[in-house]
């Protein structure tokens, strides 16, 4: 049974922006929840932008840029960058969506173009999440260490994936809208 193309584009533009929402909302929240910095004692949340002493504020005690270990800060700013871009790119799908909804149904393309657009970079930016993870990267001398190898993964980090599947099925939705007309 065939879904008519009205239907499909409001469920486009109703994923989509959950999708947008998601991951609006996951860029400011912890990546990482309660691991201990490498120079602090106290537990700590690490989210794109730096060290807070509380998971739930923006009380920022060490930003990423003033980490020890630089490599991890630079990676931790550029997934930050590319979730921005990302949530961005999701935002200029959602309007498009709406113009769908609004009868511009030919106009397929330029949503899917937007949605490829927004995979690929959050796909990159949670992709450096995990890199800071499990790679090894800092530490002193030739003693390399992961810095984030017995922290969890955060609030953030769930939503951000979340957004990620949700744009997902947001393509699959432009897939059968193609194929169907």
């Amino acid at each position: 049974m065939r879904v008519p193309a009205f239907v499909a584009t409001i469920l486009f533009a109703v994923w989509q922006f959950i999708a947008l929402v998601l991951l609006v909302v996951g860029i400011p929240l912890p990546q990482f929840d309660g691991g201990r910095a490498l120079s602090a004692s106290l537990p700590t949340c690490i989210n794109f932008f730096g060290t807070t002493k509380k998971c739930n504020g923006l009380d920022y005690w060490q930003t990423s840029g003033n980490y020890e270990c630089k490599t991890r800060g630079t990676i931790m700013i550029v997934g930050g960058v590319f979730a921005i871009i990302s949530a961005v790119l999701a935002f200029i799908a959602f309007i498009f969506g709406i113009l769908m909804v609004a009868n511009c149904s030919c106009m397929v393309c330029v949503p899917f173009v937007f949605v490829i657009l927004t995979l690929i970079t959050g796909l990159v930016s949670w992709a450096m999440v995990v890199s800071t993870k499990f790679s090894k990267m800092c530490g002193v001398g030739n003693a390399k260490i992961a810095p984030h190898k017995n922290n969890s993964y955060g609030a953030g980090f769930g939503l951000i994936i979340a957004g990620w599947v949700v744009e997902v099925i947001c393509l699959g939705i432009l897939i059968s809208l193609v194929c169907c007309c």
